[in-house]
């Protein structure tokens, strides 16, 4: 994979995607301020990220650089996927901060493996399938300013879903906090966006609830009402003016009992 990125920032380079069989260059490497941005449209989301990197040095050195990242990221299209091979357990306070901010708790990270990756500079949220164990999904959320906020990776042949709780309701919500907060006194189950996957059937009861962000409630609607004409009995969606994860515990309890 020699990628060798070009010096003029803002600019975009192609090159073909060998791993993934593109012969068209459709995989495009762009210089940034702090970094580089790559993303294959061929392949994409798959192989999709950014290497943080204020330094800037010299194209020739970030071929190695951009491997290591790219290796961790095209692991999937083998249908395997792998955490950030320097993942610890180690928070900044930055990460630690946020996850605080909506009332995770330090056992909560724990059970969970929420972990770091300095070469990412990323807080990484990994998601295990219920059933199999397996690692199907990892999300990592930068604190650094110029970076992209989010970067998902996942399995090809995987639409993942965050499971959390065991005590009914069902309760549908958009992001991996929410669902643990919803986890606490139901089944938060974090749809990784703000689209039901067919996936996510299995898990629809006579008493399910949909939660998305408040600037999703028109898809939101239409959502509750698509489901319980499909299903046959009502889906009901919850509507609030923040997002599920900056209820406390208590209100959350009330907001679906």
């Amino acid at each position: 994979m020699n990628y060798f990125v070009n010096r003029n920032i803002g600019e975009v380079t192609r090159y073909n995607h060998e791993e993934c069989g593109d012969k068209r260059q459709r995989l495009y490497v762009t210089r940034e301020q702090r970094g580089w941005k790559f993303h294959c449209h061929n392949c994409a989301p798959k192989f999709s990220g950014f290497h943080y990197d204020k330094s800037l040095p010299d194209p020739l050195e970030t071929v190695e650089i951009v491997r290591r990242i790219g290796e961790q990221q095209i692991s999937q299209i083998k249908n395997t996927i792998d955490l950030p091979e320097d993942m610890c357990y180690e928070l900044p306070d930055a990460a630690l901060a946020w996850l605080y901010k909506y009332g995770i708790r330090d056992d909560e990270i724990e059970l969970h493996r929420i972990g770091w990756s300095d070469n990412l500079r990323r807080l990484i949220l990994p998601v295990v399938d219920n059933q199999t164990r397996r690692l199907t999904y990892w999300q990592g959320r930068s604190f650094t300013k110029g970076q992209p906020k989010y970067v998902n990776t996942s399995l090809r042949s995987a639409n993942p879903l965050f499971v959390c709780g065991s005590n009914p309701p069902v309760v549908f919500v958009e992001d991996i906090l929410s669902a643990i907060k919803v986890g606490r006194v139901a089944i938060g189950i974090a749809l990784l966006g703000s689209y039901f996957k067919r996936e996510a059937l299995k898990y629809v009861d006579n008493k399910s609830y949909i939660w998305l962000d408040n600037d999703k409630r028109m898809a939101c609607i239409k959502l509750c009402s698509d489901l319980s004409t499909l299903q046959g009995f009502p889906v009901k969606g919850i509507y609030t003016e923040r997002d599920p994860k900056e209820y406390s515990e208590e209100e959350i309890r009330k907001l679906i009992h």
